[in-house]
């Protein structure tokens, strides 16, 4: 052969390895079937996992599903263990809000971590944590931080509005930022010094 010849004989043969080593076959063998998530890569799938945690059992109140989404040692707040655990921390929270949703912004994922972001909505028709049903409907913001190890999350923790909440239930003042003193009470800061 001659040398340019040869040359595309070789960029041929591994073109057509590489095609060749990702082609699928056109009929479908139901033993090597996969789920959705495991098709995807390792990241995108721990994101779905976490989506699906929010919206087919959080939001559906089917705390019972929780096995699918939370490992046996997961590790959570206040000690909380294993699906029951995980459980124990938003049973009183639906109790007490029945119609609570969690209604999903935005899902970042790195490697094993899914930072999910999210808005709490739901109206207090029972006691939560001492404090007596107010009938009234809350709206807060929050972020979940789940780590997840073999398509279930192994630890997590969340970060809400919980002064939002309380302002929302009517506990705190909306204006609880403001200054509480009295006209005339507040002094001027001295002006800072000059920067040489």
């Amino acid at each position: 052969m001659k040398p340019g010849i040869t040359s595309i004989f070789w960029v041929l043969t591994l073109l057509g390895a590489a095609i060749g080593s990702d082609a699928q076959p056109n009929t479908p063998n139901l033993l090597t079937k996969k789920s959705k998530e495991d098709s995807m890569n390792p990241v995108e799938a721990n994101k779905q996992v976490i989506r699906n945690l929010y919206e087919t059992t959080l939001n559906k109140h089917q705390l019972n599903k929780l096995d699918q989404f939370v490992a046996e040692d997961y590790a959570g707040v206040n000690g909380a263990r294993g699906p029951a655990g995980f459980a124990s921390t938003l049973q009183p929270l639906i109790n007490a809000f029945p119609d609570v949703e969690w209604h999903i912004e935005e899902i970042i994922a790195e490697r094993d971590n899914v930072m999910i972001r999210w808005t709490f909505r739901g109206t207090h028709l029972a006691t939560y944590q001492e404090l007596a049903a107010t009938g009234r409907k809350v709206s807060i913001y929050g972020i979940g931080i789940f780590t997840l190890r073999n398509g279930k999350a192994v630890s997590g923790t969340s970060y809400t509005d919980r002064l939002g909440f309380l302002q929302g239930l009517g506990v705190l003042p909306a204006d609880i930022g403001a200054p509480v003193r009295a006209p005339g009470e507040l002094k001027k800061l001295p002006d800072p010094a000059p920067q040489q």
